[in-house]
C-alpha cells in the first residue's frame, strides 16, 4: 500500500510543480522500501511459508474434538503463521452402501 500511495504523491507532485526530477527520486525511495521489506522477510525463515502448530496447541486442538456417531475419522491441519492458528476440520463420513 505505502509503495503505491507513494508513487501516486510522486506523480502528484511532478504534475503539481513540474520538476520532474521527483520522480526518479520517489521511485528511487519506493525501490529501496520493497528491498528493505523484502529482505526482512527473507531473513525470517519462517514468515514466508506457515508451519505446524506448537505441541502444546495441537494437543489443546485434539482434546477438544468430540467424536461423533457415523464420523469415520477427523482430519485436523493446523497451519501456524506467526501468532495466528488457522483450525481447517474435515470430516469424513460413510456414504450410502
Amino acid at each position: 500500500m505505502w509503495s503505491a500511495v507513494s508513487a501516486s504523491l510522486g506523480l502528484g507532485l511532478v504534475v503539481v510543480t513540474g520538476w520532474r526530477l521527483i520522480d526518479p527520486i520517489v521511485a528511487a525511495c519506493v525501490a529501496i522500501y520493497i528491498l528493505w521489506v523484502g529482505g526482512a522477510r527473507v531473513l525470517q525463515p519462517h514468515s514466508l511459508l506457515d508451519e505446524a502448530a506448537p505441541a502444546d496447541v495441537q494437543v489443546q486442538i485434539k482434546s477438544s474434538y468430540i467424536p461423533r456417531e457415523g464420523a469415520l475419522e477427523p482430519m485436523i491441519p493446523y497451519p501456524y503463521l506467526g501468532p495466528l492458528t488457522f483450525i481447517e476440520f474435515h470430516l469424513i463420513v460413510p456414504g450410502k452402501t
